[in-house]
């Protein structure tokens, strides 16, 4: 949507105050802040629960409270699969080698020596958990080092919006204010300008050394999240399912610091030891005894201290060595806390994945493949809605760019392509390794077992995609993958036994370039490296005796 000057001005005069709906959206995002990143985490989450405690107590419990970004960091930590995930592509259809260069240069490098995937990953899907009504918002500069460059805009520092799907079709900032109070400047973008209005009074007048016509064909701002509350435009964060959970788990975490503090000592009890300064009377030819302040008795111990006892006649009871000690804490509330502490925490995990496999259930246990896919399929569903998510902000991000580095390019002709993997590593190495164990001991079918080994070496090399690729590659070739060699030798014969064992030498002698050959021509370089390498067995003579006796 383009807009005139005059509509412009039209709208922000429209636009003067804050609605309710944008009060509520901003304060959504601040309790969201506080759990998550634990933003002014006592202030918004911390209260006195009314009827049931005093100020005092209130107070001491909001003092100690400790924010619980550790549960949001426990239960977020399957997102970091679709970063490692395999099977995905960027195709990059840019003639111009020079625009090619500057803008591979660019997405490469977009913020602090970090990919623009790596932004998307570590800042974009962070900013729709916390505040999905606000935007990610391209910037650039031509002054000095021209670049550009994703930003973050808080939903407090929009007045208003009209959204067009997970794009905007004109976007108006908060005012700001430079010298005088009653002069305000308005922040106004389109699909084409970027301008800047000064407000005096009711004079509105166009800044022109402020407003430009932007290089990105359309308004370059994507709302932080794509998911649309029901009978609702605004945006809701993908945690809203387990908010109400969230926040229980913070009230009852502040309430279980508190009783720590105030039960979770041992107190210390021993019966009264007479003063020796006033003999228990607690007095003294001065007046009132220094040494127990008039009490007969020593309140507090020394490490030399000695309490001495009569010794007990016949009848009376012997009172050593009972005469001090502890009362433990109540321990079986404080048990009782923990449980529930982790039962929010596993309620939490399945609402938000649909499961406790690969974090606690362990797709691990002794469970049959068929198991295993049903129980990773729910967080296989939820990590393919955030890649989604991140595949269209990355693709929107690097079309910007392209047509920002690139002038002669028409703005809305599509020229890059960015999927993301789905391939995605939830179980650890050795979990799968022993399911692989387990199969090949079953005799699993070569489909069964190529599957899990692939698995085995996508979680092994998961930081490591040269590696990965490598190893991938060696497992298609490599003769009789599955089985052991003795079994090789029993049913094919010597030659294909020194075939499974020549091929290990002969991997190790290609250089890395050579890995670009492919399967096929690996393949057959190998059949000739081994007709060459591979030895003849010998025939003994005892057994040509024997065929001979045989034919006679």
């Amino acid at each position: 949507m383009i807009f005139t000057d005059k509509e412009a001005i039209e709208l922000i005069k429209v636009k003067q105050h804050i609605t309710v709906e944008l009060t509520e959206l901003r304060q959504s995002s601040k309790e969201l802040y506080a759990l998550v990143e634990g933003d002014l985490f006592k202030e918004e989450l911390i209260s006195r629960i009314e009827h049931i405690e005093g100020e005092e107590k209130s107070k001491a419990r909001k003092k100690y409270a400790r924010d619980i970004q550790d549960f949001f960091e426990r239960l977020f930590q399957p997102i970091d699969n679709i970063s490692y995930a395999t099977g995905g592509n960027k195709v990059y259809k840019i003639e111009n080698e020079v625009v090619k260069r500057k803008f591979l240069k660019q997405i490469d490098n977009i913020k602090d020596s970090n990919t623009l995937q790596h932004w998307v990953m570590n800042v974009a899907i962070k900013l729709s958990h916390v505040d999905p009504n606000g935007i990610m918002f391209m910037e650039y500069t031509t002054k000095g080092k021209t670049e550009v460059y994703p930003t973050y805009k808080s939903i407090n520092d929009i007045r208003a919006y009209q959204r067009r799907g997970q794009l905007l079709e004109w976007l108006l900032f908060e005012p700001y204010k430079v010298e005088d109070d009653h002069v305000q400047y308005w922040r106004f973008v389109d699909d084409k300008e970027d301008r800047v209005f000064k407000q005096d009074g009711e004079v509105y007048t166009k800044v022109d050394n402020k407003s430009f016509e932007h290089p990105f064909g359309e308004l370059p701002a994507i709302l932080n999240s794509n998911i649309v509350k029901v009978g609702y435009d605004y945006r809701i964060s993908p945690i809203t399912p387990v908010l109400g959970l969230a926040k229980e788990y913070a009230r009852d975490q502040s309430i279980k610091t508190i009783y720590k503090f105030l039960q979770g000592f041992p107190i210390h009890w021993r019966y009264v030891t007479e003063c020796d300064n006033c003999k228990g009377t607690g007095k003294t030819n001065d007046g009132t005894c220094g040494s127990c302040d008039g009490r007969g008795y020593l309140q507090k111990s020394d490490v030399t201290d000695m309490v001495t006892l009569p010794i007990p006649t016949q009848d009376a009871p012997v009172i050593a060595p009972n005469i001090a000690g502890h009362i433990t804490p109540d321990l079986e509330t404080w048990n009782q806390y923990n449980d529930e502490s982790n039962l929010f925490e596993k309620l939490a995990t399945r609402t938000y994945w649909g499961t406790l496999s690969g974090l606690e259930e362990a797709i691990g246990g002794r469970k049959t493949t068929t198991e295993v896919i049903f129980n990773k399929q729910p967080i296989e569903n939820r990590l393919n809605k955030y890649a989604d998510y991140a595949e269209f902000v990355e693709w929107k991000m690097s079309e910007w760019i392209l047509n920002f580095l690139d002038p002669s390019k028409e703005k809305d002709d599509k020229r890059i392509s960015v999927k993301y993997g789905r391939n995605y590593v939830i179980e650890p190495s050795d979990t799968i390794l022993s399911r692989y164990e387990e199969a090949k001991g079953k005799q699993e079918n070569d489909v069964v077992l190529d599957e899990l080994f692939k698995q085995y070496l996508q979680s092994t090399y998961r930081t490591s995609p040269v590696e990965l690729s490598i190893n991938l590659l060696k497992s298609q070739i490599e003769p009789y993958l599955h089985q052991n060699l003795k079994d090789v030798v029993d049913v094919f014969g010597v030659i294909e036994g020194q075939r499974k064992i020549l091929f290990g030498k002969w991997w190790d002698t290609l250089r890395v370039k050579e890995y670009e050959k492919g399967k096929i021509a690996l393949e057959k370089e190998f059949n000739i490296w081994f007709e060459q390498n591979k030895i003849e067995p010998k025939i003994k003579e005892e057994s040509k005796d024997e065929s001979k006796e045989a034919v006679a």
